[in-house]
């Protein structure tokens, strides 16, 4: 009898294993039969491969894919994404005693062209090279000028939060360089988000 009732418990915790459900609370409402000294010892041993597996066959997410369930943000979201950028880059001149950068519409409109090439091609790189549009032709084509002498760009993918965007932007020496440099004094930023679920953001610096 003891065999058949350790057979039957390990038939139950296979199934909880593949159902993905918590162990103890199947068990509890599976226990009818069985003395009390075989439930609590059943209930350890299923618990122990609970936490062993949590989640039984389903593996987390990688963080650093896009999450197809996740919601697509909002236009208004996106602009929300891009004031809190803002805020971030003029904190950070802050703390190194660097004067706070403006805010211009007309680089505003350029960073959100670019940040929708980039979503457009859901990468920073065409033909495997950043600051490049989908046509060609290089980043700063977008402000009407041949070259970019006063002005610069930084292009970042990914980040859940504006905070997590700036943090990443902070670690990389090129682009902290651009958001500290002090002969810059505006700026444009601009979001957008490709089918994919991935967040673009840019940032276009102007010298006088």
């Amino acid at each position: 009898m003891k065999r058949k009732t350790q057979l039957v418990c390990l038939l139950m915790a296979v199934i909880l294993l593949l159902c993905g459900a918590p162990a103890v609370t199947v068990a509890a409402a599976s226990g009818g039969g069985q003395n009390d000294e075989d439930r609590e010892g059943f209930l350890a041993w299923a618990d122990s491969l609970r936490l062993a597996d949590p989640g039984g066959s389903v593996k987390p997410a990688n963080p650093s894919q896009p999450n197809p369930a996740a919601s697509i943000p909002t236009e208004d979201e996106l602009n929300a994404y891009a004031d809190r950028v803002f805020e971030l880059v003029n904190q950070e001149r802050e703390k190194a005693g660097v004067a706070p950068l403006e805010r211009n519409e007309f680089l505003d409109e350029a960073a959100n062209i670019r940040a929708n090439d980039c979503a457009s091609v859901n990468s920073l790189y065409v033909n495997g090279q950043a600051h490049i549009r989908p046509d060609g032709s290089r980043w700063f084509s977008v402000l009407g000028i041949d070259k970019n002498y006063n002005y610069g760009e930084n292009v970042g993918q990914g980040g859940a939060t504006a905070d997590v965007r700036m943090k990443s932007f902070m670690n990389s020496e090129g682009h902290k360089a651009n958001i500290l440099r002090e002969d810059y004094t505006e700026i444009g930023i601009g979001c957008a988000v490709s089918e994919q679920g991935v967040i673009f953001t840019v940032q276009i610096f102007y010298r006088p």
